[in-house]
């Protein structure tokens, strides 16, 4: 029995195929591995610097690695929601165990508005 997605799944549904599609090029190994080593590898050299502009720098720092390694994670997190729709769309998934995986990725976070869709009716959804 194949499922209607609605407005909202099949927008991330078409996101998160496009990141798959993004994966496969030459070009993401290479971004990967930059991101990688900016999130593991960012430090502040202290040389030179002002307390206070050191903790600046190094907060900055910080940031830019937790903004690097939070980027492959959102991109693993959607292409993973993608390849779960296209299934829930193909029928291939049990409502229950969807409505389970569904509270998993949005948090159990309560929504400020209604949802139209009663499967995510309650969860606040983010649609990169």
């Amino acid at each position: 029995m194949e499922y209607q997605l609605t407005k909202e799944e099949l927008e991330l549904c078409l996101k998160g195929e496009a990141l798959a599609d993004l994966k496969q090029q030459a070009g993401w190994q290479i971004l990967k591995e930059w991101l990688a080593h900016r999130a593991s590898h960012t430090w502040v050299d202290p040389r030179g610097l002002k307390k206070e502009e050191w903790e600046w720098a190094e907060l900055n720092a910080f940031h830019s690695a937790d903004v690097s390694k939070q980027i492959v994670e959102d991109m693993d997190s959607l292409i993973s929601q993608a390849e779960y729709l296209r299934k829930k769309q193909r029928g291939e998934v049990d409502k229950d165990k969807f409505k389970e995986f569904w509270k998993g990725i949005v948090g159990g976070k309560k929504s400020t508005t209604k949802a139209e869709d009663t499967e995510t009716e309650g969860f606040q959804t983010e649609v990169f």
